[in-house]
């Protein structure tokens, strides 16, 4: 028969019914008392390891090229693989979609059915994209916006046309403070590049997780241009 690893005797003095407080203090009391022949026993968590920034190209500004018509020719580059749809279509999330990537409110649906658009008009429309999430860039970021590299201009104003950025407070927090590389791994902290990740592994064609990807490593890379 095995012996116990511990004796409880009480005293003929002790009540037969014990507190919850005794009982806490008896379980505190055992706690301090190493088992016979050992010490103390001693728990090692290992840490987790830290996030990296995937390794991807960065957007390109040609030489004697200003930012604004390079993030207008990365931008075109990115949405809907460089295609331009003169139609509406759904997307892979079902959104109606036409243009460069311009998501058609249902509301709004009636005024494009039935129509092909023209290449200018569906350049007016990404100008009109283009502009608006330019502001909204200039808006969130402040002064750090001026202070940016042309190529992270560039990611940046891809980042917003997508509404990655827009959606990542946290990352804008981080890029305003100056810590580039914690930004880059809170920017790909996200539910959707996961998703895309886990398609691609499982042998789909997806764009979200190498265009975020491009984004993050232009904002790590920011750090070593300062």
């Amino acid at each position: 028969m095995a012996k116990p690893l511990f004796n409880f005797v009480l005293p003929e003095s002790a009540p037969t019914t014990l507190s919850s407080e005794s009982v806490m203090n008896m379980g505190a009391d055992m706690s301090e008392q190493p088992l016979a022949g050992e010490g103390p026993i001693k728990f090692s968590i290992p840490k987790p390891p830290k996030p990296t920034v995937p390794k991807a190209p960065l957007p390109e500004v040609l030489e004697g090229e200003d930012y604004l018509t390079a993030a207008r020719r990365y931008v075109r580059a990115n949405e809907t693989s460089g295609l331009t749809y003169a139609e509406p279509y759904l997307d892979d999330k079902g959104n109606w979609t036409i243009g460069v990537g311009r998501l058609i409110p249902k509301s709004e649906l009636w005024r494009y059915e039935g129509r092909t658009l023209t290449n200018k008009q569906i350049d007016d429309l990404f100008e009109e994209d283009f502009d608006k999430r330019l502001k909204v860039a200039k808006t969130e970021l402040g002064k750090t916006f001026e202070s940016l590299s042309p190529t992270l201009k560039v990611a940046v104003i891809d980042g917003f046309y997508r509404g990655d950025l827009a959606g990542s407070p946290f990352t804008l927090g981080l890029m305003k403070e100056g810590k580039w590389n914690d930004a880059a791994i809170e920017f790909l902290n996200n539910d959707e590049y996961r998703a895309s990740l886990a398609k691609i592994k499982a042998g789909k064609k997806h764009g979200v997780a190498p265009r975020m990807e491009r984004i993050a490593a232009a904002i790590a890379a920011e750090a070593s241009k300062k």
